[in-house]
């Protein structure tokens, strides 16, 4: 809410009416919309947030009332004065007061007692410290009427001043009342959610509504079918989104679109909580913006036609709100926002109206491709005439608005000498102008009346046609009775023949039955007899087939003993026998690595002997190379025969080896070949070096062989 000082600057934010549903009817206060709220006031530290986790408490079912209940009734019965009565009636406590009547004495007690802890503080019927929790009490009894009594009794004085708010969450707490507003029973609920609505008054409530279920409980209740369960929710919402900090929450989720739906209700007192929660929040372009794209703006500039105050006020509210933000001047004037204006400047006596109203064409005459529509469609005369208001705001707002059309204002003096016919002429204009504003005023007063005539005959056609029909019911009700008690005493008479029927069958029944038994327990006796025969028999026969099953045991004991005498004798002769042929598989393979290693040796002697015979015929071969080639060739001849004659030499060769074979042959015939190109003269040395690898690779081919 925007203190009054606030109302003297240019581009200004308007926040509708605080919306109280303290009364049954959820009806608005009468006070400024632009006037701050008192604040609560504290005792002590404070309010204390740990109150408001106190846990829920357990219902109690009422007892029949006892001597000590009567007699406590009769010791309270003197301790209200009729001052403190007065306090309850001032306050309007009439549910309270219906306590009193309440057909069982704990509650009649207890609803003297919160009675007798009301007190006047600053003019306002507040509680005494710590007197809610007579409040707590009676929220505890399963009893309907207790709980619904207590819960608006609760909802009234919350509506009427903050200064009995933290009593309520102390000594009652919060999760207490957020449950009765889950309850499923509609006279519960309505005034829980009344109470939360009126709690939403006070802005340091605001945080522990939103924040501890309030507002989730609240936007699920607003989907509901149940009118004044949906005014309650709707005034919350007013009154929480006057907080900038809660509007986001509050608009989040849906939240806008189905605020906007309730200005399509039929019910004035819903379409005003609803104008006065969108003149809330239309205060930031964003939400502005919103308002206008989901079609918020047409039942609004509607609703500033509506003959109630209050929707009034929420309308011009909402309005002034959205002119603000010259970017949506053109859409708000497409939608006709100027004629409703100017019907308003010119016919309402609402200072508040007023004041908005000259707000809103103050902000449009600041747009300069306005300022001829304003001048044409006759802006000019209501501001003029505003601008003669005895409120300085709104005569400011209205010379301002002049001003920005180019007309000066200047207050009429008193006409001087020589100039009596030009008074008397505007004397004459302005009798014309109070004489038609008179029969204005007369006309909308006529209509109001014919409304609210036209509105009593509705109802009393309603309450008549109600009447009717509940006696119709009760007439049909009566019928039905009749009927029902008839039927039932044609059931009780075919009952007791049906059960006197069913008791001669029933002891006909017992009667052979008792035979049935007779013959029954004989035969088991019988049976019982042959069973014990037959269970010594089957002894017997255990006690047989036990010594028969002892005997077989020990048999098979006994040969298992030997099986597992042989299996361990011819463990041990494996054993032995895996450990012989290991040793001796040990000394086979020493014995073959120790022939292995002589063969080795034995192969490198021989390569190296291989190697100095080599190494001495190439000594030889080079003496040699210097003689002539003839010479040279006799030499080979005979070098090759001589190797032929060597073949013999190693004496592993059997004896059918010495026949020549084609494998013999052939590599006889590549030994020749590299020998031809040993011995015969070439100047590159690289051919003889291959000669000479090829025949050293030969030779130990042949060996190996």
């Amino acid at each position: 809410q925007k203190g009054a000082s606030d109302r003297g600057k240019k581009k200004k934010n308007y926040s509708a009416d605080t919306v109280d549903s303290s009364a049954l009817h959820f009806t608005f206060p009468a006070t400024s919309a632009l006037v701050c709220l008192p604040q609560a006031k504290m005792v002590g530290d404070g309010f204390k947030r740990q109150a408001t986790r106190k846990g829920t408490i357990k219902l109690k079912t009422l007892r029949k009332p006892g001597v000590k209940d009567i007699s406590s009734m009769f010791n309270k019965a003197g301790s209200i004065d009729d001052k403190q009565l007065g306090y309850a009636d001032e306050a309007g406590l009439e549910p309270l007061l219906g306590l009193l009547d309440h057909e069982h004495p704990k509650i009649r007690g207890l609803a003297e007692e919160m009675i007798s802890n009301l007190q006047e503080d600053e003019n306002d019927v507040v509680v005494k410290d710590g007197g809610f929790k007579v409040c707590a009490e009676l929220l505890k009894y399963k009893n309907h009427q207790a709980q619904r009594d207590t819960l608006w009794t609760l909802a009234i004085l919350a509506g009427n001043t903050e200064l009995t708010h933290d009593g309520m969450i102390v000594d009652i707490g919060w999760p207490t009342l957020l449950s009765r507003a889950k309850a499923s029973i509609a006279e519960i609920q309505r005034p829980a959610v009344t109470l939360i609505a009126n709690l939403s008054l006070n802005e340091e409530m605001h945080e522990m509504i939103m924040e501890e279920g309030g507002l989730e409980l609240l936007k699920k209740l607003a989907d509901t079918d149940d009118l004044k369960l949906k005014r309650a929710v709707c005034n919350a919402f007013a009154n929480l989104c006057s907080d900038e900090d809660n509007v986001q929450e509050v608009l989040g989720d849906g939240g806008l679109e189905m605020i906007i739906s309730f200005l399509s209700s039929d019910d004035d007192e819903l379409i005003a909580g609803a104008l006065h929660t969108v003149a809330n929040v239309a205060s930031t372009d964003d939400v502005q913006q919103q308002i206008i794209e989901l079609g918020g703006v047409a039942p609004i500039i509607k609703l500033m036609h509506s003959l109630n105050v209050m929707i009034q006020k929420g309308a011009t509210t909402a309005m002034a709100n959205l002119v603000q933000n010259a970017e949506f001047h053109s859409a708000l004037m497409d939608e006709g926002l100027l004629d409703p204006l100017l019907l308003l400047a010119r016919k309402s006596k609402n200072s508040e109206v007023q004041f908005r109203v000259v707000s809103a064409l103050n902000n449009l005459a600041s747009n300069r491709d306005y300022k001829a529509t304003l001048k044409d469609g006759g802006a000019v005369n209501p501001l003029k005439s505003l601008a003669r208001s005895r409120d300085p705001e709104i005569k400011r707002e209205a010379i301002e608005a002049l001003a920005e059309l180019g007309i000066t204002y200047v207050k009429k003096k008193k006409p001087k000498a020589g100039g009596v016919d030009d008074g008397e002429a505007r004397e004459a204009r302005e009798r014309e102008r109070i004489e038609r504003e008179r029969v204005e005023r007369e006309q909308m007063e006529e209509q109001m009346r014919d409304k609210e005539a036209r509105e009593a005959l509705e109802k009393e056609a309603r309450e008549r046609e109600a009447a009717e029909r509940e006696r119709i019911e009760r007439e049909r009700i009566a019928a039905a009775h009749e009927k029902e008690r008839q039927a039932r005493e044609a059931m009780e008479n075919e009952a007791k023949a049906s059960i006197e029927r069913e008791r001669e069958a029933m002891k006909r029944e017992r009667e052979l039955a008792a035979e049935k038994e007779r013959e029954m327990r004989e035969a088991l006796e019988r049976q019982a007899a042959e069973a014990r025969e037959a269970l010594e028999r089957a002894r017997a026969q255990t006690v047989q087939y036990e010594q028969m099953e002892r005997e077989r045991r020990e048999a098979l004991e006994r040969e298992k003993r030997e099986q597992e005498a042989a299996l361990e004798k011819a463990r041990r002769e494996k054993e032995e026998l895996e450990r012989q042929t290991r040793e001796a598989l040990e000394k086979e393979a020493r014995e073959a690595r120790e022939a292995l290693e002589r063969m080795k040796l034995e192969r490198e002697e021989m390569e190296r002997q291989a190697a100095e015979r080599r190494a001495e015929e190439e000594a030889e071969a080079q003496q040699r190379a210097l003689q002539g080639s003839s010479a040279m060739k006799l030499v080979k001849m005979s070098e090759v025969y001589e190797i032929e004659e060597e073949k013999d030499v190693f004496d592993d060769y059997d004896e059918e080896d010495d026949e020549m074979t084609d494998d013999d042959k052939r590599e006889k015939a590549k030994i020749a070949l590299i020998m031809v190109d040993l011995w015969e003269t070439n100047e590159d040395l690289s051919i003889t070096e291959s000669a000479l690898r090829k025949l050293g690779m030969l030779a130990m081919k042949e060996r190996n062989r």
